[in-house]
């Protein structure tokens, strides 16, 4: 667990979420990501509208699940999908994409390119 203080600066590190089971949320508030890696059969609700990654956003396993709806999620770097879900619904939001998309995604999402 992290503090609910707790100043969060990525530089140009991966932050890696790792959790076998059960479920955390993930508050980014104004703080960007540099790399984000999903591993393990968790659930990750991302909680914000507006979240920036600046390097790759990576899914190893388990299920991310945005936490709030209208949000804007930019990936500045590559997009990689080895396993796990993006679970989403039509219309809740967007992801942007600078990079490159490795697998195919979820049809009903809305994708800026």
């Amino acid at each position: 667990d992290i503090a609910d203080d707790a100043v969060f600066a990525a530089g140009n590190s991966k932050i890696s979420f790792i959790k076998s089971t059960g479920s955390s949320v993930i508050t980014p508030r104004n703080a960007a990501f540099h790399d984000l890696d999903f591993n393990g059969g968790a659930t990750f609700y991302l909680s914000g509208r507006e979240i920036e990654i600046e390097g790759d956003f990576i899914m190893q396993n388990g299920n991310v699940v945005p936490n709030t709806d209208n949000y804007t999620y930019y990936v500045g770097g590559d997009y990689s999908k080895t396993g796990g879900t993006f679970s989403t619904s039509p219309d809740d939001g967007f992801f942007e994409f600078v990079g490159l998309c490795n697998k195919s995604f979820l049809l009903e999402q809305d994708l800026i390119f």
